[in-house]
């Protein structure tokens, strides 16, 4: 599907539409049709979960969502979702123009398995997030404000990713196993998977690394 065209789900709502990006919301009840959700992804996007959730990517392995995870998918690529409450679904998503997404991976050197892996927390882009939404939705912005606003944040969150990765790899290298072993035994493991929340102190962020 090429950028110009919005193969929309019946649960999907675009809110925003300029050249660069569009912004939309996933609201899909727990006992909806579509639910489980298998899909694949039809831009380069990334996305604020605002309940928990389920989720894989293609035949991996699945990984509990916290509500307020920042994640981004690829387009062409395949996700399943899975309710992990009562109420269902609900996310908005901001879509990014093909080459501009492409380009900030360059960048910024981010994989797709770099940006598959990592889940950002960050309390301030998920407030900018949500008071960009709002004004969207209450028709309280302009489109150049929307479109540069999402851009921006956009480029925070590769630029926030890109910094962690590099920080791993110091990591890696000066410890060798010895920072596998840290992790390892410094955090428990639940139920057949590993949840490791790592802190740093120079990015204000968390990422959670789910092995």
């Amino acid at each position: 599907m090429g950028w110009g065209k919005d193969n929309l789900a019946p649960v999907d709502t675009l809110l925003f539409r300029s050249r660069l990006v569009k912004v939309g919301r996933f609201a899909c009840p727990a006992g909806h049709a579509s639910f489980p959700v298998t899909e694949p992804i039809d831009n380069d996007v990334f996305v604020l979960p605002r309940l928990s959730l389920w989720f894989r990517r293609g035949t991996g392995a699945w990984r509990f969502i916290e509500s307020g995870a920042i994640l981004m998918h690829r387009a062409g690529g395949m996700i399943e979702r899975r309710s992990a409450n009562a109420t269902g679904d609900f996310a908005y998503w901001f879509a990014i123009r093909p080459e501009i997404f492409a380009d900030a991976l360059q960048r910024y050197a981010l994989s797709a398995r770099d940006i598959g892996e990592a889940l950002l927390v960050d309390p301030k882009i998920r407030y900018r997030l949500a008071v960009l939404v709002n004004a969207i939705c209450r028709s309280r912005t302009s489109r150049l404000a929307a479109e540069e606003e999402v851009l921006s944040l956009f480029f925070e969150i590769c630029e926030q990713c890109s910094g962690i990765r590099q920080r791993f790899q110091v990591l890696e290298a000066g410890q060798g196993h010895r920072g596998s072993a840290f992790f390892e035994n410094g955090f428990g493991a639940f139920e057949g998977r590993q949840i490791v929340v790592v802190a740093l102190k120079a990015i204000p962020a968390l990422v959670m690394m789910l092995i």
